[in-house]
């Protein structure tokens, strides 16, 4: 409620408010009707204010904190003015977003803002003073309310709960997991609430995003070229802060092993190769084939650590020379189809695995992972003015409300031998 607002907030919004006369747009039929009441002349600088104070306070709503400034009524919170006053605020926001110049910012602060309000959407004084009396009568016998019903203008029930904030809270996190997850603008969730009784308010969602954003420690990349960066000190920190018993030797893998669906392609493929590829070289092929995985199991297990390099390069050499060895029958496997990485693998990696041992711990798929969904974010969720930080937070905000999404269902087979069955 309004109550929620210091006295300076309150202050800060005086004189901004009057009501006006009809809004000149208004056609003659709804003056005739009697459907509009009064018409709010409100500033563009209260509007500004309104704006910003929202995030400041997530558990009020426009109309409430538009409440604070009226004395003779009160204005019903209702879906259209609050997306009106939505709308019209957003859109001051952004005007003055625009101008940077001091007199054309004290220009806008005297513009008035015209709002129609319907007869139905105004509590008056007499109104209030019952429902107050009300509640102070259930206070004198020591009832405390749990809920309030209240009914819109089509008589639907609305069922408020009281002492949620917990449950409102985590529900926050949940929108906000999914619209980080998902890469879904404001502007699209904006669109879906408004058809939702169940979904937070967008500012709500905002306040707890900003909120995560501030207490996240990214930093600036030095020089001149705009970057951030994630501190590896603070975040090798924070898992050991999570750890219970630390041991006295710690090994941290810096990329996780991303290497499964290559190990899989690698034992399942060769096989499947057969009756596919031509059948004067199908046999070198697949062996081909089951030697490369052979090599790749290898260099990236513990055993490859007690070989020197040249053993490890004589290895490498032979597939070299059976894989050019079939140059002579089939395209794409002469001297010039020697690629840069078979190139590394002969040349530089059996001194690279003496050096640093094995390769599983610089696996790269990881980091190819992330750089998809950096390039998705890019595109999809930021503004692409500070293109790095915005991605960091993103990044950041999953992995903070990582449990607050859904738990997925586990599958169960219901029929083993499905595929083998025949389909007429």
């Amino acid at each position: 409620m309004s109550y929620n607002l210091k006295n300076y907030d309150k202050v800060k919004f005086q004189d901004t408010v009057e009501i006006g006369t009809h809004a000149p747009n208004l056609k003659k039929h709804f003056l005739e009707q009697d459907v509009t009441l009064i018409t709010l002349d409100i500033k563009y600088s209260f509007l500004r204010e309104l704006f910003k104070a929202i995030h400041s306070f997530p558990n009020l709503t426009y109309v409430e904190i538009l409440n604070s400034q009226l004395q003779d009524f009160r204005l019903v919170q209702c879906e259209r003015l609050e997306d009106r006053l939505y709308k019209i605020s957003s859109n001051i926001a952004q005007l003055y977003a625009k101008h940077s110049g001091g007199n054309q910012k004290a220009k806008l602060d005297g513009k008035i803002k015209k709002l129609a309000v319907l007869r139905k959407e105004v509590i008056h004084s007499d109104e209030l003073s019952d429902n107050l009396e009300q509640f102070k009568y259930e206070n004198s016998y020591g009832l405390q309310p749990t809920n309030v019903i209240s009914h819109d203008s089509l008589g639907s029930s609305v069922n408020l709960e009281l002492g949620t904030e917990n449950k409102d809270m985590e529900k926050m996190k949940e929108a906000l997991f999914i619209m980080d997850r998902f890469k879904i603008s404001d502007q699209a969730y904006q669109e879906v609430a408004t058809i939702s009784d169940t979904l937070p308010k967008l500012h709500s969602i905002i306040y707890i995003r900003d909120n995560m954003n501030n207490n996240l420690e990214i930093c600036r990349t030095p020089g001149n070229t705009p970057g951030a960066y994630v501190s590896l000190r603070t975040e090798l920190r924070k898992i050991m802060e999570q750890r219970s018993n630390i041991p006295e030797n710690i090994k941290k893998k810096i990329s996780g092993d991303g290497t499964k669906a290559v190990k899989k392609a690698l034992r399942n493929l060769p096989d499947k190769l057969f009756f596919i590829i031509h059948n004067e070289t199908h046999e070198d092929t697949v062996q081909l084939w089951k030697d490369f995985s052979a090599i790749y199991n290898f260099i990236c297990s513990d055993l490859c650590e007690t070989k020197d390099a040249q053993s490890i390069f004589t290895q490498c050499k032979q597939w070299v020379d059976k894989f050019s060895s079939l140059g002579d029958k089939r395209k794409g496997y002469a001297q010039k189809n020697i690629t840069p990485y078979i190139h590394c693998l002969l040349y530089h990696v059996p001194y690279f695995i003496v050096n640093y041992g094995s390769l599983r711990k610089f696996s790269g798929q990881p980091t190819e992972k992330v750089n998809g969904d950096i390039k998705a974010i890019h595109h999809q969720k930021t503004n692409r003015y500070d293109c790095a930080m915005d991605a960091l937070k993103v990044r950041k905000r999953i992995e903070a409300n990582h449990n607050s999404g859904r738990e997925k269902r586990s599958y169960n087979k219901k029929k083993s031998d499905y595929w083998e069955m025949k389909f007429v």
